[in-house]
């Protein structure tokens, strides 16, 4: 009798088994359908390395359905000695700064650059390339005809010199197709999502205050409403304008995912009700997304970077 409890068991546990892994297998089928692991990449390895004697090369990432384009791009260091690594292998993909004796272009901003990822077009300085997109989110594209996607990295920032403003989405957006615009100007519009960030834009100069808003993340896989607040500063002149989403939790390191297509939508309300504008960003094509760090100098030096493990978006 006990003998036949315990077969029972062991058919009942191997047939659950079954059910579970084919139940896993199903979902995962599904879910390819919709998203796309853009880091890690099928290319074996990639790497740029900026220094004194150029600071913008770059480097090109393979996957299977997607590309990638990295930079170290040091874009406010006139000099310095050291250099500004991108590369990636198996592992991820990984950033570090390694500078000292730093004299900035413009010293009163409190970054460095932005050494990252690109994902779409962007046909002005640094990259002035494009790279290969998914069949549901090709950029450049309307934004009021892009889907409500969802972009999620798994990250683990360090540092040892300097400080870092912030980690960060950087996109871009522009009446005309991206493919089209050789150099950002009035009209144009930035939009960062920064997920880690020391700086407080409350004491910045020259940022407004737009409002906040709550969006739906997810935190290491936890669902978790985050309020976050807007930040618009319109620059004069013939620049373009940046807005700056920051959330009430930073996150240093960990899996962050954000409904980024539900927040530009959601963003062109209040770019029209609390900054001024006329015309409503869902008329702009969404041309390129980037990931990256900004890092900031302390007496000449900056040393850090940081280990992207994962980056993958959704539909």
């Amino acid at each position: 009798m006990r003998s036949k409890v315990i077969i029972a068991i062991v058919v009942i546990l191997v047939a659950s088994s079954f059910l579970y892994l084919e139940a896993r297998q199903s979902k995962l089928i599904s879910s390819s359908q919709e998203t796309v692991l853009l880091i890690p990449a099928i290319t074996n390895n990639a790497t740029a390395i900026g220094n004194q004697y150029y600071w913008y090369p770059l480097t090109f990432i393979r996957g299977n359905e997607a590309s990638l384009i990295a930079s170290p791009f040091m874009w406010n260091v006139e000099e310095a000695n050291g250099y500004s690594l991108v590369t990636y292998n198996r592992t991820g993909f990984y950033v570090l700064v390694n500078l000292t004796n730093v004299k900035k272009t413009a010293p009163g901003t409190p970054v460095l650059g932005y050494p990252g990822l690109m994902y779409g077009a962007e046909e002005w300085f640094p990259f002035e390339n494009r790279t290969y997109e998914v069949s549901w989110l090709p950029l450049p594209e309307i934004l009021g005809q892009t889907p409500n996607f969802t972009s999620t990295v798994k990250y683990a920032l360090f540092l040892y010199r300097g400080s870092i403003t912030d980690f960060s989405y950087d996109i871009w957006l522009t009446p005309q197709p991206g493919t089209n615009v050789s150099s950002i100007t009035k009209g144009d519009l930035e939009v960062m999502f920064w997920m880690y960030y020391t700086e407080n834009l409350s004491r910045a100069p020259y940022y407004q205050y737009a409002g906040s808003i709550t969006l739906t993340d997810y935190i290491n896989g936890t669902k978790t409403p985050i309020s976050w607040n807007v930040w618009v500063l319109n620059v004069s002149g013939g620049g373009w304008t940046l807005v700056v989403f920051t959330p009430k939790i930073p996150l240093y390191s960990g899996e962050f995912e954000i409904p980024v297509g539900i927040a530009l939508k959601q963003l062109s309300v209040i770019l029209e009700s609390k900054a001024g504008w006329k015309d409503s960003i869902l008329h702009y094509y969404l041309d390129a997304i980037q990931v990256g760090m900004e890092i900031n100098n302390q007496n000449g030096v900056a040393v850090g970077g940081y280990h992207l493990y994962s980056w993958e978006i959704s539909e």
